[in-house]
């Protein structure tokens, strides 16, 4: 049988149980028995083989807040486990034995708890993460820029109100710290370049079938046939993959470029996410890259429609 763990530090694990139980106080949480096998050497910068010491240790982590909010380590738990969520019940079922995971095990300066258990897990993550890493408590400043960060997403929710900007016209809450300086040359790359003439692309298809409806109406016929997406009409608009933070830096150069005021824009934002997504309860840390692509050629088009 396994001996306890004995010091703190960074190591690499595997499960040996498992499982999804309540806690004291009627949270979810997920628990894990583990084998470690490697523990981290700071100063030689390697993994050093830990079997022969044949230690264990267990951690209990709550998957939701007290206001039912999810916690980061949820979002850990799921990216290291591929639990997809949000069944708790899919999550237990999910066998993780062959998963090796990193963990970050500290002194339990609990006086409470540290004479029975004198550590304690403060971290999980994937295997090939890179260790010491940790978890950034952020100051006055970063606080400040992560609520402008995701004003809008409090915002759909209901559960915060929108920043609000000093400026008149600046870019979407959510979009506030990639925003370019004011009167300073914004340098397009070609990745941006390629997402405008996409948006380009399809903001001139839209309005080539308005054209061609507003002409049928006015002549009292049917409007030409337009070709079928993927034909011989070379403005249909294709949708490459892109990440998140590249998709809300083009967003965001657009809106800026543009001139449009935050308002509209969050607006514009938020309609094309629900048309894409076809929902309106989506969670948008969970968008595709396919997903992200369209979203931002879409956005941008109809930024620059209505400027």
């Amino acid at each position: 049988m396994p001996e306890k763990l004995s010091s703190d530090g960074t190591y690499k694990a595997r499960a040996t149980e498992w499982g999804v139980a309540e806690s004291s106080t009627g949270l979810p949480q997920y628990f894990l028995d583990f084998i470690i096998h490697a523990k981290w050497n700071p100063d030689t910068e390697e993994w050093e083989d830990y079997t022969e010491m044949d230690e264990s240790h267990s951690g209990f982590f709550c998957l939701r807040g007290k206001k039912d909010q999810e916690l980061r380590i949820c979002k850990q738990i799921a990216k290291i486990f591929g639990w997809e969520g949000p069944s708790f019940s899919e999550l237990a079922r999910i066998d993780v034995s062959e998963v090796e995971f990193q963990v970050r095990i500290e002194e339990n300066n609990n006086p409470d708890y540290a004479d029975k258990h004198p550590f304690k897990v403060e971290w999980l993550d994937l295997a090939d993460a890179i260790p010491g890493s940790g978890v950034v408590v952020l100051d006055d400043s970063g606080l400040a820029a992560l609520d402008k960060k995701y004003a809008l997403v409090f915002k759909r929710g209901g559960t915060a109100v929108a920043a609000k900007s000093a400026s008149a016209k600046a870019a979407p809450s959510r979009l506030k710290q990639q925003e370019p300086a004011p009167k300073e040359p914004v340098v397009v790359s070609k990745e941006q370049k390629q997402i405008n003439m996409a948006a380009k692309a399809k903001k001139n298809r839209d309005a080539k079938e308005k054209d061609d409806k507003d002409k049928s109406d006015k002549e009292g016929g049917t409007p030409p046939a337009r070709p079928r997406p993927g034909a011989k009409d070379k403005t249909v608009v294709t949708f490459s993959p892109l990440d998140g933070e590249t998709a809300w830096s083009a967003i965001c150069v657009a809106q800026a470029a543009a001139d449009m005021d935050d308002t509209v824009a969050e607006k514009i934002l938020y309609d094309v996410e629900v048309a894409v997504i076809g929902r309106e309860d989506f969670d948008d840390n969970a968008f595709t890259d396919e997903q992200w692509g369209e979203i931002a050629v879409r956005t941008i088009a109809e930024i620059q429609s209505a400027s």
